[in-house]
């Protein structure tokens, strides 16, 4: 899917492939979404997730999110996630409960996308 739509750009650098969302990251653009992450998987050693000025994201990203981690994971690869936006990012998670001390599976850890560092609650994801 190298390319995409006005909403979502793909592009690949070396062994990681970036998936720019711009604008709103809601249930109305999950399955573009999904689709993007599952073949930036398939094509990639890892993949970011780049939310570009998001004023409105939802939990169901944030569990696709959360999906596409524990996926990526149980096949050696990586998933992240960046945004121009941390605030929007950080509501979002905290509107979700999704902030955490602790990774909530066995593939996640505490390579959680909502656990900090250093085992602190995380502020932002």
């Amino acid at each position: 899917m190298e390319g995409g739509t006005e909403h979502l750009t793909v592009g690949r650098r070396e062994e990681k492939t970036f998936i720019h969302l711009k604008g709103e990251a809601t249930v109305a653009f999950r399955g573009l979404l999904r689709d993007a992450l599952l073949e930036a998987l398939r094509d990639s050693r890892s993949c970011e997730l780049v939310l570009e000025g998001a004023e409105r994201i939802d939990a169901s990203v944030l569990e696709l999110l959360c999906s596409a981690r524990r996926f990526a994971l149980g096949m050696g690869k990586d998933v992240a996630v960046s945004s121009e936006s941390p605030g929007a990012l950080a509501e979002a998670a905290v509107r979700a409960g999704f902030l955490r001390r602790r990774g909530c599976t066995a593939y996640c850890g505490e390579r959680c996308l909502w656990v900090a560092e250093n085992g602190e609650e995380r502020r932002t994801p």
